[in-house]
């Protein structure tokens, strides 16, 4: 047989939720007589790691006050079974349990950097209440130069972020700003967090000598 899941991408937080193995199906004239559900990843609920089989193509997870899905990614898995004892392969669908509280963006970088060196960001501080960060957007919001043009956002799902100044394209000499904001798992973004880095110029101007002496010397 084959087992075909389905569930709602995002699910409130404390919401029940049901899972359907309504579309599942069996090569006539056979026909799907167990159905084994197992919540494979998240916390909470009555059903972590504990498989439950039904003879019913749905599944409810009511979400009481003693054991409530956890805000975040969960990940539930079907085996169905058909009337000859024969079993499908797993199918597996996630479900985002969507809180409403922003996360927080932390930005760290070293106070400055000399010109031409690469710039390494980190956000790896930032936090979320429940579920987690899963991406970061980058911005020069200050300042000239590097890979990373002024007021042009990247984005990536990594905590850290390198400035590159390849030939050509050096961070300007001075104060630069950068910021970051973070999205969770439920989609919530962070109110933005800025740091200052000071850009120093490498100086390649050869030093002059000068000697001092008296023109002479008595005896």
């Amino acid at each position: 047989p084959t087992a075909v899941l389905d569930a709602p991408q995002r699910l409130a937080a404390g919401a029940a939720l049901t899972l359907s193995g309504a579309r599942s199906s069996d090569a006539a004239p056979g026909k799907l007589v167990r159905y084994r559900w197992t919540h494979i990843e998240g916390a909470g609920g009555a059903t972590v790691n504990q498989p439950i089989e039904t003879t019913a193509a749905t599944l409810a997870q009511p979400q009481g006050n003693q054991q409530p899905l956890a805000v975040g990614r969960h990940r539930y898995r079907l085996v169905v079974t058909d009337d000859a004892g024969n079993t499908s392969q797993p199918a597996e669908v996630q479900v985002i349990v969507a809180d409403d509280i922003a996360p927080t963006a932390v930005i760290e970088a070293p106070a400055q950097v000399l010109q031409g060196q690469s710039l390494t960001l980190s956000g790896a501080r930032s936090s979320d209440t429940g579920g987690r960060v899963v991406r970061y957007t980058w911005t020069h919001s200050q300042g000239s130069g590097s890979s990373l043009a002024t007021n042009q956002p990247a984005v990536t799902t990594t905590p850290t972020f390198t400035v590159q100044q390849p030939n050509g394209q050096h961070l300007t000499p001075g104060v630069h700003r950068f910021r970051l904001v973070v999205t969770d798992d439920a989609g919530n973004t962070s109110q933005p967090a800025e740091t200052q880095v000071a850009v120093v110029a490498v100086d390649t101007n050869p030093p002059t000598a000068v000697i001092g002496a008296p023109r002479e010397i008595p005896e």
